[in-house]
């Protein structure tokens, strides 16, 4: 049975029950602090993983100035570590 995997970058949390998923957030996000998503997370029953960027915000530097050309393979090497 193949097993549903998730990347989330903007999805309401609440939505997910069962599938593993991988939560990426800037720690300057003005929709939620590190502390918030992490005590968001306790409540999925599903395994979850928050991965933080750094002096990001909700938009994870991609619109901004401080353009990360290494997150994306970051991102993708967490994603297959935790899923393999």
């Amino acid at each position: 049975m193949a097993v549903a995997r998730r990347l989330c970058f903007a999805l309401p949390i609440h939505i997910l029950r069962r599938n593993p998923s991988l939560f990426v957030h800037g720690t300057r996000d003005p929709f939620g602090s590190i502390e918030e998503m992490t005590q968001a997370l306790k409540m999925i029953p599903a395994k979850t993983e928050l991965m933080t960027v750094e002096e990001a915000g909700h938009d994870l530097g991609f619109k901004g100035k401080a353009k990360a050309a290494e997150l994306p393979r970051t991102i993708l090497a967490k994603f297959q570590a935790m899923f393999g």
